[in-house]
C-alpha cells in the first residue's frame, strides 16, 4: 500500500503547517502487482479542533494500521490501512512538556512500530508503548531523571532500534552543552 494525503493548502513534508485544513484528505494505493495503481480508498477528514497540527506516524504492518500525532497534545491516533476508518484516538497519556520536542525538527514526536505496538520517544525522557489494535497504553519507561546535570531535571532518550523481543533506547540532545551531561547511557527493556 502506497499512502498519502491532499491537502487545498499546500502541507510541509512532515506534516500539516500549523493547523490542519478542514478537512484533510488520506488515500491509499495499491502496490500488489496483481492490481499496482488501483486506488484503495481515499476519504476526507475533519481537522482537529483548536488549530492543532497533524503530523503523520508510522504504519503498522502487523495490525494493518496508519498512525498520526497531535503535534501540540502529544495525543495519537490510529486508522485502518485497507479502509481508511478511524480506530482509535486520541489517546489520553499525560507526558511530560518536554516531549513536544521529539524529533529534529522541532516539534512532534518520534515513533516506531513493532510486534503490533507503537512506541514513542522523546526530549521528555520517557518512552511510552500503545498497542495498535485500541490505543492503549502498555507501558511507560522513563527511568531517565538526570537531578541536576541537565536544565529540566531529566535526560533525552531515543529510540535506536527494536529487535529480538527488544527496544533499545539511548540518550542524546542535537546542541549540547559544555560541559556535556554526565550518565548518558544505552538501555535495553522488554518490548512487551
Amino acid at each position: 500500500v502506497i499512502l498519502g494525503r491532499s491537502s487545498a493548502v499546500a502541507p510541509s513534508v512532515f506534516r500539516f503547517p500549523r493547523g490542519t485544513p478542514d478537512p484533510y484528505t488520506m488515500w491509499a494505493i495499491s502496490d500488489k502487482p496483481e492490481n499496482r495503481g488501483e486506488l484503495l480508498w481515499i476519504r476526507d477528514y475533519p481537522a482537529p479542533t483548536n488549530t492543532l497540527s497533524l503530523q503523520l506516524g508510522p504504519v503498522d504492518p502487523v495490525n494493518r494500521v496508519w498512525t498520526m500525532n497531535e503535534v501540540e497534545t502529544f495525543q495519537w491516533r490510529g486508522y485502518d490501512l485497507d479502509t481508511g476508518d478511524p480506530l482509535w484516538g486520541p489517546t489520553t497519556t499525560e507526558f511530560r512538556d518536554f516531549q513536544y520536542f521529539g524529533g529534529g525538527e522541532g516539534a512532534g514526536q518520534r515513533a516506531v512500530t513493532a510486534y503490533g505496538k507503537l512506541y514513542v520517544a522523546g526530549y521528555a525522557g520517557e518512552v511510552f508503548c500503545y498497542d495498535t489494535t485500541n490505543g492503549q497504553l502498555v507501558w511507560k519507561y522513563d527511568n531517565t531523571d538526570s537531578g541536576l546535570q541537565t536544565p529540566w531535571g531529566m535526560i533525552p532518550i531515543f529510540i535506536a532500534t527494536i529487535a529480538d523481543g527488544k527496544v533499545y533506547l539511548f540518550n542524546n540532545e542535537h546542541s549540547p552543552n559544555s560541559p556535556l551531561y554526565k550518565g548518558y547511557s544505552i538501555y535495553c527493556v522488554n518490548a512487551e
